[in-house]
């Protein structure tokens, strides 16, 4: 008998995959809240994502079956799941595991979705020779590395920044909120005063642009809404104003705080384990979770935001 990680649905013995899901079939449900999130063939590639994870502290289930490495996870962990799975393998691919990473049917599609095309082709070339040569009784065999120009890696380097960040996405100050709303806030009263103003004009005869009184009718009303609109704007610009006053002292003060508690000696340290890029990962998690613990009410992306400004300033 088998069992499908995602429907739980069971199949007679002798199917392997899920008609519905087609995913791989396990044994056993160890956990029937769990779902299949990845499958790793690589030992190697798959250690080192477990030894990921687990510095990151995300929590995961890991079990061989059918020669490859399967991870499950709780569904509200598997967002940020399969975005550090992301993280680590645009990380990974001009390292120590590069050629093995390349060679992975689950980390294919981000290579070759997030990549500069000359590169994409050469990873679809890769990928299709490999498909074909392999076979259940050999082992993937590990090919030469294609060497990645500069402007590949920023490119890599500019991708995993952005998949490092949360899933509700980047974090916009307050500041930066004020600073919209008040041009808004102006644009929206200046059309809705002087368009109420101008059709005001025309019903009273000053101005004959527009003769009927339906159509003056409709302009009022579009212009009284672009008025009552611009007023709310501005509330919005006033509080977004306030809120950044105090997210500036609350700013001076993380600073201050990150400066005094967060020294480099205290940061998990190098191994031989992890790459640099994987290093500098662990310390703005580590970080970004020290900001939260010691600073209530402060949202994820603006922790995420405040330690990526303070480790970039060690």
């Amino acid at each position: 008998m088998g069992f499908c990680p995602k429907c739980k649905m069971e199949y007679q013995e002798g199917i392997t995959e899920c008609s519905d899901c087609h995913v791989a079939l396990v044994e056993r449900l160890t956990n029937p809240d769990y779902v299949t999130l990845l499958q790793v063939k690589n030992p190697a590639v798959a250690e080192k994502f477990k030894q990921y994870l687990e510095y990151s502290k995300l929590p995961v289930s890991s079990e061989v079956f059918q020669d490859a490495i399967t991870f499950s996870a709780l569904p509200k962990t598997e967002p940020k799941i399969r975005s550090a799975w992301s993280a680590f393998v645009l990380m990974e691919l001009s390292g120590e595991l590069g050629s093995e990473i390349r060679e992975e049917e689950e980390a294919f599609d981000i290579l070759h979705s997030a990549l500069p095309k000359q590169l994409q082709k050469e990873l679809q070339t890769h990928h299709m020779e490999n498909i074909s040569s392999r076979t259940p009784e050999t082992v993937i065999n590990n090919s030469e590395e294609t060497e990645l120009s500069a402007e590949e890696e920023a490119s890599i380097e500019e991708i995993t920044g952005a998949l490092l960040r949360s899933q509700g996405g980047t974090y916009e100050s307050m500041g930066k909120k004020a600073e919209d709303s008040y041009g808004s806030a102006i644009m929206l009263i200046g059309f809705g005063f002087f368009g109420t103003l101008y059709t005001v004009l025309n019903i009273f005869g000053v101005f004959k642009h527009f003769q009927g009184l339906f159509s003056l009718g409709i302009l009022l009303v579009f212009f009284l809404i672009l008025f009552v609109v611009g007023i709310y704007t501005w509330k919005q610009y006033k509080t977004y104003s306030q809120n950044a006053i105090e997210e500036s002292d609350r700013k001076v003060q993380i600073s201050q705080w990150l400066a005094e508690n967060c020294r480099l000696e205290k940061m998990p340290e190098e191994a031989e384990t992890i790459s640099p890029e994987e290093l500098d990962l662990l310390r703005l998690n580590w970080i970004t979770q020290e900001i939260l613990n010691n600073f209530s009410g402060l949202s994820e992306e603006a922790a995420t935001e405040y330690a990526e400004e303070f480790y970039n300033s060690l």
